[in-house]
């Protein structure tokens, strides 16, 4: 017996059988492995937004230099998700910070104690170490003597978590960058700020 199913039917069988997972960010589908990590452009985004965050206490901050640039220097960024792809991508996201920042005119970055121990406090107490005895550094932070180098005083720590939610077919990635801007000199924190990334993504009706 010879069965031929009408070519409308068919069609709509074909689309779903082929019914494959896509993901919502914004207003745009993207793959399920974007859904996932960060793009490119997302870090970009990321480090505009902590740039503008930043700018009121960065401009304090610069008020109180004389008017002179701030030294920061990049600590670790933890990555608390499970997923690779954020340690892999820390190189990305370091320059999108670096270049975000040292555009402004009113921040240099020293890479100096950048990435090293998940520890705040084994950080700045490295800094100091390596600064107190190391004759490239000027012995007043704020002074550019006899051209030596300027000693980081601050430092930007943050930590990646996420946060993962199912409602039926769809999934919920919520990625947030937690931030803070810490005193070389005392550890004491001038900033802080939280920055989110929301993806969305949603399985076809025969998974996949």
């Amino acid at each position: 017996m010879n069965l031929k199913m009408p070519p409308v039917l068919l069609a709509s069988c074909l689309i779903l059988l082929n019914a494959c997972s896509t993901t919502r960010t914004d207003d745009r589908l993207v793959s399920m492995n974007e859904a996932k990590t960060l793009q490119a452009d997302e870090w970009t985004s990321f480090a505009n937004q902590l740039r503008d965050s930043m700018s009121p206490s960065v401009n304090r901050l610069v008020g109180q230099n004389d008017d002179q640039p701030i030294i920061l220097t990049l600590g670790n960024f933890v990555n608390k998700t499970p997923r690779r792809e954020f340690s892999d991508a820390r190189d990305v996201m370091y320059n999108e910070i670096r270049k975000s920042l040292v555009n402004t005119g009113l921040v240099r970055v020293s890479m100096l104690g950048a990435g090293g121990s998940d520890d705040v406090d084994t950080v700045l107490a490295q800094i100091k170490e390596d600064t107190r005895n190391d004759p490239e550094f000027s012995g007043e932070s704020n002074v550019d003597a006899l051209g030596q180098a300027k000693k980081p005083e601050w430092v930007l720590f943050g930590e990646i978590v996420s946060i993962e939610s199912r409602e039926g077919r769809r999934t919920q990635y919520d990625y947030a960058v937690n931030l803070r801007l810490l005193s070389v000199r005392d550890g004491a924190s001038v900033w802080e700020d939280q920055i989110v990334f929301t993806k969305q993504f949603e399985k076809g009706l025969f998974g996949g």
